[in-house]
């Protein structure tokens, strides 16, 4: 009597859980599905001993974490994929003249359009004495590259400004 009630309780917890997990991704309606409602059982019929479903929960566990790992290795970028450069577009500074802001793709990863604008903006815009400034953690310098005379960068990300 007591296997029996132990194997009611496990295929009992399972359902649970199963229809817990399979609720999980509904954004919408908050509330139980009326296909999840498990009804209370008066009677049960044992199918293997409780030794067999412990092992077949462990394996379907260990299989399900096996393929979560998979899955997530293979969405990931490869790190011998380059990252592309993007032309995030025009910044004007202080004397009226625009540089092209380009976020600069590096094996660290690229600066987003946003925050390269911002610092670039902040930088061509701020009149300084000399040709650096910190810009929000950002390096920005002057360079003797006539098609880039000024970059920024930050935890080896770089934002490049190019002459017009």
């Amino acid at each position: 009597m007591k296997q029996i009630h132990f194997v009611v309780c496990a295929v009992a917890a399972l359902t649970v859980i199963a229809g817990a997990s399979g609720c999980g991704e509904d954004s919408g309606n908050q509330s139980a599905h009326p296909s999840s409602t498990v009804a209370p059982t008066t009677s049960a019929q044992v199918v293997a001993p409780p030794s067999e479903i412990v092992e077949s929960t462990r394996a379907a566990a260990s299989s399900t974490t096996r393929a979560t790992s998979t899955a997530s290795r293979t969405t990931s970028a490869a790190p011998d994929e380059p990252v592309e450069d993007v032309d995030c577009g025009p910044v004007t500074d202080a004397v009226g003249g625009t540089r092209t802001v380009i976020a600069v793709g590096s094996p660290e990863g690229r600066p987003g359009c946003t925050e390269a604008i911002n610092v670039a903006s902040t930088y061509v815009t701020t009149i300084q004495p000399s040709d650096e400034l910190d810009v929000d953690g950002w390096d920005c310098h002057a360079q003797p590259d006539p098609a880039v005379p000024s970059i920024c960068e930050k935890d080896g990300l770089t934002i490049a400004l190019r002459a017009n």
